[in-house]
C-alpha cells in the first residue's frame, strides 16, 4: 500500500504492457523475487526476522493460464493501432493546415481551429476521469481496486496531462488569432 511500492507496480505494468504489446523483451523490471531479496536485504539491518520471511517465498505465481481469446485480440489490436494513430495524426494535421490556407479569412479559421482543438483537449481530459471512475466502480473496494486504479494510472496516467496540454495549446491558438489587431486606415484630410 506504500508509495514505493506503487512506483514499482506501475513500472513493472509498463514495462509488462511494452513486452506484450511490442514484443520487447530485453526488460529491465525487476521480478518479484529479485524485489523480495532486495528487500530482504536492506531488512537485515532493521528487522531480521521480517527479512527471513521474505526469503521464505522464493515464488509467486501472478497468472495461471496463458492470455488467449479476446485477450490476445485486443493486444495485436493495440500493437496495430500504434501505426494507425500516427497516420491519422498526420492526416489530421495536414487537413487542420489545409482548411487554413483554403480559408477565405484565415484569422477566422485559425480561431475556429483552435477552438475546436481547446474542445478536443477538454473532452479527452473528461473521458479520462470518466474512465478512471468506471474503473473504480467496476473493482471490489480494498487491495484490488487500488490495484486496478494503479493499472489504469500506468497505462493512462499520462494522457490526462497530454489532453490538458491540447486544451491549453487550443485556448492559445484561438486566443492570438482573434488578437491580432488588423491595420486601421488612414484618412485623408
Amino acid at each position: 500500500g506504500g508509495r514505493a511500492f506503487a512506483d514499482v507496480f506501475r513500472a513493472g505494468v509498463r514495462d509488462l504492457h511494452r513486452a506484450a504489446v511490442s514484443g520487447d523483451q530485453n526488460t529491465v523490471t525487476l521480478t518479484l523475487a529479485d524485489a523480495g531479496t532486495l528487500a530482504a536485504s536492506g531488512l537485515d539491518l532493521v528487522r531480521p526476522s521480517l527479512a527471513k520471511q521474505l526469503r521464505v517465498e522464493d515464488r509467486v505465481q501472478l497468472f495461471r493460464r496463458h492470455v488467449a481469446g479476446v485477450g490476445a485480440v485486443l493486444v495485436r489490436i493495440a500493437a496495430r493501432a500504434r501505426l494507425t494513430t500516427i497516420v491519422l495524426g498526420a492526416v489530421a494535421l495536414l487537413a487542420a493546415i489545409g482548411s487554413v490556407l483554403l480559408a477565405a479569412d484565415r484569422r477566422r479559421a485559425f480561431s475556429g481551429l483552435g477552438v475546436a482543438v481547446a474542445v478536443a483537449g477538454i473532452l479527452l481530459a473528461v473521458a479520462w476521469q470518466i474512465g478512471s471512475a468506471l474503473v473504480a466502480h467496476a473493482v471490489a473496494a480494498g487491495e484490488e481496486r487500488a490495484a486496478a486504479e494503479a493499472v489504469y494510472r500506468a497505462f493512462f496516467g499520462d494522457l490526462r496531462v497530454e489532453a490538458w496540454v491540447v486544451a491549453g495549446l487550443g485556448a492559445v491558438l484561438a486566443a492570438a488569432a482573434v488578437s491580432v489587431v488588423r491595420p486601421a486606415a488612414v484618412e485623408e484630410q
